[in-house]
């Protein structure tokens, strides 16, 4: 093989590596989206800092239902800042969530330019450890349903929780 031929058939080789890896990363799904933002969430909150949550939180985003340790009627981040400080340590083990889509007229999104708005439904069930300051902790199995909205930056973020509930135990 002549040296010209095996420079070609590197150069092509690294060229169709590096288009393998753009693919990947520029053809994102909604689903991994959404999920992207559910870690990052949860990463915050077990970290229990609320500027790691907040990227991922719409500044309006609101409780819909009554959630222990989180005062109703102040917007979610407020709530969450008061919460997080009595707790000591959060750990969570959440299984795969139920994520439903809506485009178009059915979503209220704020969509970028011509694209149709895009509204993710997402039911997140799991265990949640939390052990508060000055005392101890259990796990409670929980169940919650959130609405996210995609941005125009691809992002989903938090924009309300719908349903809660949790309950002793594993889950």
């Amino acid at each position: 093989m002549r040296r010209p031929t095996r420079r070609a058939l590197l150069l092509g080789a690294v060229g169709a590596l590096a288009a393998a890896i753009a693919i990947e990363r520029l053809w994102k799904t909604d689903e991994e989206r959404v999920v992207e933002a559910l870690d990052a969430l949860q990463e915050g909150l077990e970290s229990r800092d609320v500027a790691r949550i907040e990227p991922w939180v719409t500044p309006d985003a609101q409780l819909a239902v009554a959630v222990p340790g989180i005062p109703k009627g102040k917007p979610l981040l407020q709530g969450l800042e008061t919460a997080l400080r009595s707790f000591e340590r959060v750990a969570i083990h959440r299984n795969d969530p139920e994520i439903a889509l809506r485009r178009g007229a059915d979503a209220e999104s704020e969509g970028g330019g011509d694209e149709d708005p895009i509204e993710a439904t997402v039911v997140a069930t799991g265990t949640v450890v939390v052990e508060v300051r000055g005392g101890g902790g259990a796990p409670f199995g929980f169940s919650v349903t959130a609405l996210f909205r995609k941005r125009s930056d691809g992002r989903f973020l938090l924009t309300s929780v719908t349903a809660f509930r949790a309950e002793p135990g594993l889950r």
